[in-house]
């Protein structure tokens, strides 16, 4: 049995179609699009556009106790300070908030995500879960003492995930540049050959992440001296936090630059001499919750097929859902238009992870159907919504 649904528009993963019919099986298997003559019988219309099921490419998924609980607008610094203390909580308290944060995503049409793990807190949830993750098993120390140990926690993160779900997708993969020894790095990067898996990286979300490398000086600085006071014996590279860092990570696999607020498109030439395996994820909505600001978005335009989307954690955010990130970019930077966002928050987060049946109208994937109502001529706007069909 099959049904078929029409629209105003029907995004396929890649490209606009009008006056299409999408044909779908009962279980989601798309079945084809095709013209819509008029002549086929039973096709459902839903004003707007219909698109495959979006993919939220960064989460902090075990973060979801946190909502509302760290103050906004205050810098990356101060979040960080507000945050590490809150982490922890009662075990029931933050299974719940997991679940329900879960059950958000999918009402709001993701399918597919990509989830940073500092603990097991999430794996139950994922183990029996609709949605399709890819776990990034997150280390950190500046340390180099605690380098060995730091990767071991990764490994035995990533163990336990396939221990408790076979089929599970997993990386392990650094916080951030200014929180991993030059040891770290090495280790992780010789570990990554095993995997052609993408690790993740969060990539100047902050100016003070760049003085950090720079000049050794800033608030990211001084919050790094008041975690490990070994730090006062760092010593700046003179350049910028992507060109300083690229060159510690792996070649031979997807690297996702995090957030990218602070971003530059010299940054991105200098780094592409290094690897040209970049993808870039942009939260935007949790830039304005942390940082107050945007990344310039012109900047990711000449990759616009290695951009995607993520949400970030609750703990920076008010919600999971990846239109509201699509929509903020688009009541920011109206020249970019829907096909080019929806690609963002669709096809390329399922190209990056490998998940070849999702995020695509095409025979034989099982990508969701969702509807996005309340569009103008094809554009999404301030009042756009969107329902699951599928």
């Amino acid at each position: 049995m099959v049904r078929r649904f029409s629209s105003d528009f029907i995004f396929d993963g890649s490209v606009m179609h009008e006056n299409a019919v999408l044909t779908v099986t009962s279980e989601g298997e798309i079945v084809s699009i095709s013209e819509n003559t008029g002549h086929v019988d039973q096709v459902d219309f839903f004003p707007g556009i219909l698109c495959p099921g979006f993919i939220n490419a960064h989460c902090h998924l075990e973060l979801s106790h946190l909502k509302s609980k760290v103050t906004a607008g205050k810098g990356l610094a101060q979040f960080v300070k507000e945050l590490v203390p809150k982490r922890l909580g009662p075990g029931s308290e933050i299974d719940a908030a997991i679940k329900a944060a879960e059950s958000e995503m999918i009402k709001n049409g993701i399918v597919g995500v990509g989830d940073i793990c500092n603990s097991e807190a999430t794996f139950p949830t994922k183990a029996v879960s609709s949605i399709r993750y890819h776990s990034f098993m997150e280390i950190f120390s500046p340390d180099p003492n605690k380098a060995s140990a730091m990767l071991d926690h990764g490994k035995t993160l990533e163990r336990r995930m396939k221990q408790m779900y076979p089929r599970a997708q997993v990386s392990v993969t650094p916080h951030a540049p200014y929180s991993v020894s030059d040891k770290l790095y090495a280790l992780l990067s010789e570990y990554c050959y095993t995997s052609e898996f993408p690790i993740s990286i969060h990539n100047q979300e902050t100016p003070s992440e760049d003085d950090f490398f720079m000049s050794g000086t800033g608030e990211m600085f001084e919050l790094m001296k008041a975690f490990y006071p070994g730090m006062v014996n760092f010593i700046p590279t003179g350049f910028r936090s992507l060109p300083s860092h690229v060159v510690k990570l792996p070649k031979c696999n997807p690297v996702l630059l995090v957030h990218n607020t602070n971003t530059t498109a010299d940054d991105i030439s200098r780094a592409m001499l290094y690897t040209n395996q970049l993808w870039f994820c942009l939260c935007p909505k949790a830039n304005l919750f942390i940082e107050n600001r945007l990344p310039d978005m012109e900047v990711f335009m000449g990759f616009s097929n290695k951009v995607v989307i993520g949400t970030d954690s609750l703990a920076s955010n008010d919600g999971l859902n990846v239109l509201e990130e699509l929509k903020t970019i688009k009541l920011n930077f109206p020249q970019i238009n829907t096909e080019e966002l929806l690609k963002w928050g669709i096809f390329n987060g399922a190209e990056l992870f490998g998940w070849k049946d999702l995020g695509r109208f095409v025979p034989g994937a099982i990508p969701g159907v969702n509807w996005l109502k309340n569009v103008e001529n094809g554009e999404l706007t301030s009042n756009t919504k969107v329902e699951v069909l599928l």
